[in-house]
């Protein structure tokens, strides 16, 4: 016997080979394939994160039920993340030029370089810090992305080691006359770098990151991503 579907609203992959006439072909409900994959004992946790819009599809049938074996009941730990809440759109960065979805932007920026105190990542912290982060890497657009984690409490730990921060240099010139003075350099968290840039600059910056040049009203704001293992270039 196969473990029983849950009927509501799932988030599914989509595989190559879907057919929109028939639900139960190219369609894989992840809520079911995380309950399974725990059920069959092949994993103690599991942790997924998802990056897509979360747009309702109209459907003639159900998703298939997954061919799990029916096993004991297992309160076993999970966390899903997903980019944004039910029926919304997930947006990519930078909005003009897109390049990589937000929602995976500022999550691995999390997992690389957001610690507690204890120099652990918890799927707690994450969410407060990917919910209050993402928006620093969008225009006009608005995400909110939206975290199942079981349990809750004790906080689910993710990681621990230690932040990944090779620091890389920033140079940054200045271009046109019309570009506002100063600047000041912001990292993906909103905390200010360096203040007061009125003119080229060479600024050391952990990479694998985004970073602003921006006015402190910030009315003025250029996102540029610092990859590394070369200095990053910035031209205002």
């Amino acid at each position: 016997m196969a473990i029983g579907i849950e009927r509501d609203a799932q988030t599914c992959f989509v595989a190559g080979d879907f057919n929109r006439d028939s639900a139960t072909y190219g369609l894989i409900p992840c809520d079911d394939l995380r309950r399974g994959l725990l059920q069959m004992g092949y994993f103690s946790e599991a942790i997924m994160f998802f990056d897509c819009c979360r747009s309702p599809m109209n459907l003639n049938d159900p998703a298939p039920l997954l061919p799990w074996p029916r096993g004991a009941g297992q309160d076993a730990p999970f966390g899903i993340g997903r980019a944004a809440k039910r029926g919304a759109k997930a947006f990519e960065t930078p909005e003009k030029a897109p390049n990589r979805g937000a929602f995976s932007t500022v999550l691995m920026e999390g997992l690389r370089r957001h610690r507690n105190a204890a120099n652990q990542l918890t799927l707690n912290d994450l969410e407060v810090y990917v919910s209050n982060t993402i928006q620093s890497v969008l225009d006009e657009s608005r995400q909110y992305p939206y975290f199942d984690i079981d349990p809750r409490n004790p906080p689910f730990c993710v990681l621990q080691t230690p932040v990944a921060s090779p620091t890389v240099p920033i140079d940054i010139t200045f271009e046109n006359g019309a570009t506002p003075r100063p600047l000041q350099l912001v990292g993906a968290d909103g905390t200010v770098i360096k203040a007061e840039i009125n003119g080229t600059a060479r600024i050391e910056a952990p990479a694998g990151t985004f970073y602003s040049l921006e006015t402190p009203d910030h009315r003025f704001s250029h996102p540029f991503k610092h990859d590394g293992p070369e200095p990053t270039h910035v031209k205002v």
